[in-house]
């Protein structure tokens, strides 16, 4: 079962591996209005998050613009719509955006996201590449508007059933397996988030999905062990879906998806070639665990070359590096697992 690291450990991780752009001294504010159309006319009070839209990224705070910035969700800039769905940024600068409407069920505002979140998920749209200031044309008259994606609905389950993670949801997949966790949120996964939540119950509902559209959601087990998971699938053709949580822990999964699953075995009867290849790719995993430690995500994986660069793997073949550190990690787990149950059983 998973032991709980201290939640100011958890913080510090999570704000380190979500660091956003800073506010720059010069910028030129403006201030933004908009409206959130929903899946049924006005969506009543619900929150509006501020993200980069190069990055995917969300916005720091503009009053904290001489400070670290914000980070994480409840700690980045959004704002609270009135009941007809209207709202109003007093201050953004100049640039382009992209704006994530939700609510929680039974919440007035943004949960705590560590603490106990409603498991249902209400989406009322994002808007897409949003120039600041916006352009008055006239379907907009200078107002952003944020429409509704559609009316699907998903109920998302944890295997084994644990809380505790922080749970995105996207248009676009993963860096490398879903079991990266927040080391696989690069820019195209992040730039196509649709919803975010903290998981504080096993299952999440979200309601207001696009239609026939291919998802992926991944999730962050913060814990002194941490763990990761997710799962992708098509709107249209499921809304029940559950996703393995690869981790340590003594319930945690460590059974690689079908397409890694030859290279994990090889790599486990091979100790000897993983080693060797551990020593000769040392460089690129430490380069990488460092840009990601500072939250660098996209530019860690730039930096080594790019998850799909090619490794010649010793009497297997030719793999993606992405690929070969999944499985080299999923064989990891997998001994780890077995030494836990010898020593259970004695």
């Amino acid at each position: 079962m998973r032991v709980h690291s201290l939640r100011k450990l958890v913080v510090i991780a999570v704000l380190a591996i979500l660091n956003s752009l800073a506010w720059a001294q010069e910028a030129e504010f403006h201030e933004v209005k908009g409206f959130v159309n929903g899946l049924n006319g006005p969506p009543g009070k619900c929150v509006v998050f501020v993200c980069h839209a190069e990055t995917g990224m969300p916005v720091a705070p503009v009053h904290d613009a001489d400070k670290a910035p914000k980070t994480f969700w409840d700690q980045a800039l959004y704002v609270l719509t009135d009941e007809s769905g209207g709202f109003r940024i007093p201050k953004l600068p100049a640039g382009k955006y992209r704006f994530i409407a939700q609510s929680w069920a039974g919440t007035e505002g943004v949960p705590e996201l560590q603490g106990k979140t409603n498991s249902v998920v209400l989406l009322h749209g994002t808007a897409e590449n949003v120039t600041i200031p916006v352009p008055k044309t006239p379907l907009n008259e200078g107002f952003v508007i944020i429409r509704k994606l559609g009316d699907g609905i998903a109920r998302i389950t944890a295997d084994p059933p644990e809380g505790g993670a922080y749970l995105l949801v996207s248009r676009n997949r993963t860096i490398g397996d879903p079991s990266f966790g927040i080391g696989g949120w690069g820019t195209e996964f992040l730039t196509g988030v649709i919803a975010v939540t903290h998981v504080s119950s096993p299952t999440t509902m979200l309601i207001g999905l696009p239609d026939n559209t291919t998802l992926t959601a991944s999730a962050f087990y913060y814990d002194n062990i941490p763990g990761g998971g997710g799962v992708t699938w098509n709107t249209s053709e499921r809304q029940t879906v559950t996703y393995s949580v690869v981790a340590g822990w003594s319930n945690g999964k460590d059974q690689p998806p079908e397409a890694l699953a030859p290279l994990t075995k090889f790599l486990k009867e091979n100790p000897e070639i993983a080693k060797q290849l551990e020593q000769d790719l040392k460089e690129k995993f430490d380069t990488l665990q460092k840009h990601l430690r500072h939250g660098e995500i996209q530019t860690g994986w730039d930096a080594i070359g790019g998850p799909h660069q090619r490794v010649q793997v010793p009497k297997f073949g030719e793999v993606a590096f992405a690929d070969l550190a999944a499985a080299a990690a999923y064989a990891r787990l997998q001994k780890h697992h077995e030494a836990q149950r010898q020593r259970q059983a004695k």
